[in-house]
């Protein structure tokens, strides 16, 4: 037998067709002739070819993921202001159905709770 024959019975030969197919099945053979067919189309070619490729595969540069990273964690501190401010009207409305107060006190209460939760938060900073 030489070297370019292929040994169906092989046992490696069974894993490698297998792991084709899952390659297959699961996309990956599409994205990279994808990613190899757009290289081909480049024109001028671009200097980092690995670059170029992991890009197209989805990766992204450092500087892009700080970015996506810093405007991520201002999303999270805003919701979270969110959160606290429906958390802080629910608790002022328990109390006024709890204890039978008139809305007008309520918005007293509500009015003099943001001052002071500003207050502190002025403080912290």
């Amino acid at each position: 037998m030489d070297n370019n024959s292929i040994d169906c019975k092989n046992p490696n030969f069974v894993d490698w067709t297998a792991f084709q197919l899952y390659l297959e099945r699961k996309g990956v053979v599409s994205v990279i002739t994808d990613a190899l067919s757009s290289l081909f189309n480049e024109k001028p070619s671009p200097k980092n070819v690995y670059q170029y490729l992991f890009c197209k595969l989805g990766g992204h540069s450092v500087s892009e993921m700080k970015h996506q990273l810093k405007k991520l964690k201002s999303k999270i501190r805003k919701t979270s202001r969110e959160i606290e401010t429906v958390t802080d009207e629910i608790e002022h409305l328990s109390l006024i159905r709890d204890n039978h107060l008139k809305f007008s006190v309520y918005k007293d209460f509500v009015d003099r709770k943001r001052a002071e939760n500003q207050t502190i938060k002025k403080s912290n900073y």
